[in-house]
């Protein structure tokens, strides 16, 4: 039986859910005053908490909640107008309430709570104005997730635990991994027993699936810090004299438990800052015409394996040059050291101890002041900080978290015989540089600094064991050695480190650092791996930084930056793998999302289809082999793999029963060799013949109820104009320019390929094309030069044209569009392809309609 300890525990806690949706209640209230369902929320709460407090003889907490019950009451029968006066009692009210919660034999000897009622008593009595406007009015936005008002119409979804177990059963979990990793590294050991494969399988995934669950107990919705913002935003932009609107969205995103206790201060620094020193006054916003009305936005998303909270308001940023005449005045460097630096890490600056560009000093707070605890908060609970500023224009602080501290996934290396960890969030690509001639075009010295250049890129270049303080660390080593790379992405900084070899990732149980080793940044933790040896957790960030890289700046340029001569042929990254035969099979990276290992069990036949349960999601799978000219067997080994894809009309998975590599080499395909639905061709990949395939089409034959799914029918595919329209396609890439040819001729197109630019050009002065569709990179001649040559024609220089290509972003956008290309395109949504050419061919037919009519 519970004691009324217990009781009053249990009471307390549910009491405090209440307040918090009640808080949110009267702030929507305040914005509108007819809203009847927050009404309900507060009398609702107000009288579940007095008469609970009534059992436990809380008599001032009960003639707290009775008075702001019979308040709300009357305002409803007297549809009065909410004023700000009001609610700055209310807000005070419910301040009390849950003071009396804490502490109430202490408040209730005060007169505090005398005075609070006859406040609330006058406010009643007074005739309500018919507006309820002031200066800091917050108008709170926010993403439709089921908003903080459903808290308790939810609560039945959520049992309490004491934190205490929580954490003891996440210690033992991580002690379980650690035990599975060691019988796994047992198991693929000779001389082995042949149930124990079988054994180590199943508590593999076993161990897996307590795992995740035991990380949801401690997962918790963003909301629960971010609800509380929009009451300190009210409270302070009121005091400030400033008009706010505040944004929030991500409410839903999860976060460790601890992880979100741990983020209030830190965030309310930064909010705080915001308001006191980012955000102009309104007057002195009209004269910089801008709305008077600020905006503050908090935001909560997922990025790869981790959490990004944005902290963004639109004041007057932080000035670049005040930052470089107090970081003279302290010491922190010279004028000519300064000069030197980027914006992104002059802005780092501030994030320094006793570091201030703020003219004077309030008592919220100082541009710079703190931000240094910030950081250090902020670091303590594995994350990093980022900031971005634009005088005049607002700024941003980015709080980049790990989901959780427990456990993470990350690839195992090593170098110079020492063993690493570096978490798979941090690491974008594996790459592989063969031992031929034609790696010493890959690695070159820019300004007496390694890069590497990777796909029209250069990024740099870093030595693991020249960071680790090796001797002779930058040679690449002898021509016949596989050099081992991974690009990581720090921050907006990407680069790549080279290694001396890569695993395969494992779960592993971070620790913190030794107190002796705390001194290297390089490292965020240690681990016990399976085979017992003890390995350090790189730290992506302290990797950058050591190497002397701006974790604010991208180090990611055009190769042609370094190297004016294009490479003589584009080259693909392709995933080799093995079905249910002999055959090698390859397909492009750039449509695999993911590659997921998995047992026999977890798959699934409903209605005479495949089906596999992956992290919560059912995704339907095939075994490629069945729709191809090769023989199919069963796949009859416990371990399969399913490679994930991305970028197709329909999100599958396709069964594999052993991956060999990924690599990135000039493909040369044989057009003669094995064809059918869903093979580009066949080539030769280090002597063995592989067959390329083309996952658009193997989709599209293999569940054609995807394409009727998502419109690809109808006036797409195979209409009489689409059988008139010619298209000149110019891609340098052999997969590529025989994907997008699949995708244009299966919808009637009449399609002509062309290997570069220059002999692009000659099919146009040679041939009629109705629409030319163009990478935007290519040998001898890109696509910007080509398109530009061709609207200097008279008689094709009004062709629709499209930029296909990888170049992601609005930079690459811009430039494509201001060369001459109608349509930017990143490669390939074939849906959106298809739509545009349709639009393209209305849009010509429209003109030389108004044309004739003219």
């Amino acid at each position: 039986m519970e004691t009324d300890e217990e009781l009053r525990r249990e009471f307390v806690l549910e009491a405090e859910a209440h307040l918090a949706a009640m808080e949110e209640a009267l702030l929507k209230l305040e914005k509108h005053s007819a809203d009847e369902e927050a009404v309900r929320v507060i009398l609702r709460g107000a009288h579940s908490i007095k008469g609970t407090a009534g059992f436990f003889s809380m008599e001032a907490l009960v003639r707290v909640a009775h008075s702001l019950e019979s308040f709300l009451g009357a305002i409803r029968e007297r549809h009065t107008i909410v004023t700000s006066a009001m609610m700055d009692v209310l807000l005070d009210v419910l301040d009390a309430l849950h003071k009396l919660l804490q502490s109430p034999a202490e408040i209730a000897l005060t007169p505090d709570i005398e005075v609070l009622l006859k406040r609330l008593q006058e406010q009643l009595e007074e005739k309500p104005s018919l507006t309820s406007g002031y200066p800091g009015v917050v108008e709170e936005e926010k993403e439709e997730v089921g908003e903080g008002l459903s808290l308790l119409s939810n609560a039945d979804e959520y049992v309490r635990v004491n934190k205490r177990i929580l954490n003891d059963l996440l210690a033992l979990t991580g002690e379980m991994v650690l035990r599975r990793n060691q019988l796994l590294r047992l198991s693929q050991q000779r001389h082995t027993t042949p149930q124990l494969e079988a054994v180590s399988n199943g508590i593999d995934e076993l161990t897996t699936q307590l795992q995740k669950k035991v990380l949801q107990t401690r997962m918790q919705p963003m909301g629960g810090i971010l609800n509380k913002f929009p009451r300190i935003v009210r409270d302070l932009s009121r005091k400030l004299g400033k008009e706010v609107s505040l944004h929030l969205a991500g409410l839903e995103v999860e976060l460790d438990r601890s992880m979100i206790e741990a983020l209030m201060d830190p965030m309310n620094h930064l909010i705080r800052n915001a308001l006191d020193h980012g955000i102009e006054e309104p007057s002195m916003r009209r004269k910089l015409k801008k709305s008077s009305q600020a905006s503050l936005a908090i935001r909560a998303y997922h990025e790869s394996e981790r959490v990004v909270i944005e902290v963004s308001d639109d004041g007057r940023g932080i000035s670049l040059e005040r930052i470089k005449e107090t970081a003279v005045q302290k010491g922190f460097a010279t004028e000519k050291e300064l000069e030197r630096l980027s914006p992104g890490q002059l802005l780092r600056f501030v994030l320094h101890p006793t570091f201030s560009t703020a003219q004077t000093v309030t008592d919220l707070s100082g541009r710079g002041v703190g931000l240094d605890v910030v950081k250090a908060n902020i670091e303590k609970i594995g994350g990093k900080i980022e900031i971005e500023s634009h005088e005049g224009q607002g700024t941003t602080f980015r709080l980049v978290l790990p989901l959780t501290l427990a456990i993470i996934s990350a690839f195992i290396v090593l170098s110079q015989g020492q063993t690493f960890a570096i978490p798979q969030a941090n690491v974008r690509e594996l790459v592989l540089l063969l031992p031929d001639s034609g790696r010493d075009k890959r690695l070159e010295k820019v300004n007496g600094k390694p890069v590497l250049r990777l796909r029209g890129q250069c990024m740099p270049l870093l030595y693991l064991r020249e960071l680790l303080g090796e001797a002779n660390a930058g040679e690449i080593g002898s021509a016949d050695e596989y050099v081992r790379i991974l690009v990581v992405k720090a921050g907006a900084q990407v680069y790549a480190l080279a290694v001396d070899s890569v695993y395969d990732t494992e779960e592993v149980l971070v620790k913190p650092v030794p107190e002796v080793m705390k001194s290297r940044k390089i490292y965020s933790g240690l681990t016990v791996l399976g085979d017992g040896n003890v390995a350090m957790i790189l730290d992506a960030e302290g990797l950058c930084l050591e190497a002397g890289l701006a974790l604010g700046e991208k180090k990611l340029v055009t190769a042609e930056a370094f190297a004016p001569e294009r490479a003589a042929q584009e080259e693909t990254y392709l995933l080799l793998f093995q079905c249910s035969g002999p055959e090698w099979l390859a397909a492009d990276l750039s449509f695999v999302a993911r590659i997921e290992e998995i047992s026999r069990g977890q798959l699934q036949e409903v209605g005479g289809k495949q089906y596999a349960l992956l992290q919560g999601e059912t995704l339907r799978v095939f075994q490629p082999e069945e729709y191809l000219p090769f023989a199919s067997n069963e796949l009859a080994q416990e371990k399969l793999y399913v490679i994930v894809t991305k970028k197709l009309h329909a999100k599958v998975g396709f069964l594999a029963s052993v991956i060999h590599d990924a690599i990135r080499l000039p493909l040369r395909l044989d057009e003669h060799g094995v064809q059918g639905n869903g093979i580009i061709g066949s080539a030769h990949v280090d002597g063995r013949i592989v067959t390329v395939l083309d996952l658009h089409s193997l989709v599209m034959y293999a569940a054609p109820e995807y394409n009727e799914k998502i419109g690809l029918s109808g006036a797409l595919f195979g209409s009489q104009q689409n059988q008139k329209t010619r298209i000149l396609l110019a891609e340098d890439s052999p997969v590529f320019a025989r994907l997008v040819q699949n995708c244009l001729t299966s919808a009637g197109y009449t399609v002509q390929i062309a290997e570069n630019g220059k002999k692009a050009w000659t099919y146009l002065q040679e041939k009629h094309f109705d629409v030319l569709v163009s990478d935007m990179e290519m040998p001898g001649l890109s696509g910007l030069e080509l398109i530009a040559f061709l609207r200097k024609q008279e008689k094709i220089k009004d062709m629709p044209a499209i930029a296909l290509t990888s170049l992601a972003g609005e930079e690459y956008r811009t430039r494509a569009l201001q060369a001459g290309f109608d349509r930017y395109l990143v490669k390939l949504d074939r849906k959106e392809l298809l739509e545009t050419l349709q639009e393209l061919r209305l849009e010509s037919a429209r003109e030389v309609q108004d044309g004739s009519e003219a």
